[in-house]
């Protein structure tokens, strides 16, 4: 099921292990891996786990191998999706740290020492820094996820990380955490299988409840690449519905902890993506011409109207502005 290009030298220490789960991403996993191979951390290991891909992925991972012995190719013989190929990743890691990195994004050259530096500095078992998100390399970015936060490096509990991941936005659950390895050790944490959409989310609020000092540092140092196309946009009921059912997984295990404060977040994070499921089954229904069934939705919640109006009222101002 697994191939992988050599082993590690184990006389060495290793500071931080790079987990980068890539499936069919010849486009990008070049640029990625590169970025990756010139952090100013020399003792790294990268692990590109490749999740079948039936493009040019391994090949050019392979390349990066034999180039440089801090890389390793995990291959997987048949596709399993993302939380199966980090798991692999975390399995066969080394690092006293771990770092996520997906196949399309990349780092700033200084970003694992910064960040390796600051956790360590505060004893943190899990810190995430700013993204840019962008849409190309050398791109203005279109955004930061991290609002209204202190500058610098600060503390941080996981009810706040749900709250600040609401529907339809680039939210905290897509950040990237450098995680003390021994922790995830500790509590044998891992991603939870069958959760390919928003796995991030899940991971980082497993985390908080097993106790992990969680901080953030408010300092873009990685490139989240949005591409056009992708289901988010392409489908929002779907996506929406899916974010719906993983909050679900998440209250349920809260609930069995007891964390309080974690189990409310999450509510009103279920009441927020529930709200946003009731708009877009209004606008698809209007742009069926399904009037029947609009009325109806707007009889049962007469806020939808209101969210409706509010809006599109937004968007012609951006119109305007433009």
């Amino acid at each position: 099921m697994i191939q992988t290009t050599a082993a590690v030298d184990c006389s060495m220490p290793v500071i931080v292990s790079v987990i980068v789960p890539a499936h069919n991403v010849e486009l990008y996993i070049d640029h990625t891996l590169t970025s990756i191979r010139t952090q100013t951390v020399r003792s790294l290991e990268i692990l590109v786990v490749d999740d079948a891909s039936c493009d040019a992925t391994a090949r050019m991972a392979a390349a990066h191998a034999s180039q440089d012995p801090r890389v390793r190719l995990i291959r997987m013989t048949e596709n399993r999706g993302v939380c199966r190929a980090r798991n692999e990743g975390l399995a066969a890691a080394h690092g006293r740290w771990i770092a996520f990195v997906d196949s399309d994004d990349w780092l700033e050259p200084g970003r694992l020492a910064r960040m390796i530096e600051a956790a360590e500095r505060m004893e943190l078992d899990w810190l995430a820094d700013d993204q840019f998100m962008v849409s190309r390399p050398n791109a203005r970015p279109s955004g930061r996820v991290l609002r209204n936060e202190p500058a610098g490096l600060s503390r941080m509990d996981v009810a706040h990380l749900v709250v600040r991941d609401p529907p339809e936005t680039v939210g905290y659950g897509t950040l990237k955490p450098l995680v003390r390895r021994s922790f995830l050790c500790r509590h044998q944490l891992e991603f939870r299988l069958g959760q390919e959409r928003y796995e991030d989310f899940l991971f980082h609020v497993d985390c908080g409840l097993h106790g992990a000092r969680m901080g953030l540092l408010n300092q873009p140092l990685y490139y989240y690449r949005r591409r056009s196309g992708s289901l988010t946009t392409v489908d929002p009921l779907t996506t929406l519905t899916r974010m719906l059912e993983q909050n679900a997984v998440a209250e349920h295990a809260a609930c069995e902890l007891g964390s309080v404060r974690l189990q409310a977040a999450l509510a009103r994070r279920a009441n927020l993506i529930r709200s946003s499921l009731g708009y877009r089954r209004l606008l698809r229904d209007l742009g069926r011409r399904e009037v029947s069934s609009a009325l109806r939705a707007l009889r049962a919640d007469p806020q939808l109207g209101i969210t409706l109006m509010d809006r599109l009222a937004r968007a012609a101002g951006r119109r305007v502005r433009w």
